[in-house]
């Protein structure tokens, strides 16, 4: 099971057993006080908070998860649009300019998306978990 740990600060993600309300979230000192679960096909979620968080926009938003092929966590990220990331994952790299930011494409391909869905009422519409080849971008000659 990927369980998601969330405090007010941070966050945690790894592979595990499903926390109990009231178990500390790693590398805190903070507990666990509400859980979502989200059922795909292959793989549960878990989020674990240390409060119940409220739901804006009808549970519209996602949150997913990109992961290399020996489900090692590559980044992650939240959507308001609703849709898993596809094709390419690309970085962001400062410009000269104060608030404008360049894409810079990685050596990562989505390969494979799993839509997990709350077993209950959840904070988001979906998690996904993007499974990811490392497919490197040829040089230019």
């Amino acid at each position: 099971m990927l369980v998601v740990y969330f405090t007010s600060n941070s966050e945690v993600i790894q592979w595990g057993e499903a926390p109990q309300v009231g178990d500390l979230i790693p590398g805190s000192d903070q507990a666990v006080g509400h859980l979502e679960f989200y059922q795909g096909e292959l793989h549960t979620v878990c989020f674990a908070r240390v409060s119940d968080r409220a739901i804006y926009g009808e549970g519209t938003e996602t949150f997913e998860v990109r992961l290399n092929a020996v489900h090692q966590i590559i980044n992650y990220g939240w959507s308001m649009e609703g849709k898993p990331t596809t094709g390419r994952l690309v970085d962001y790299e400062p410009t000269n300019h104060e608030t404008l930011m360049r894409a810079v494409p990685t050596r990562w391909y989505v390969d494979q998306i799993e839509t997990c869905k709350p077993v209950e009422q959840g904070s988001y519409k979906a998690i996904y978990l993007c499974f990811c080849v490392n497919a490197p971008l040829s040089i230019a000659a």
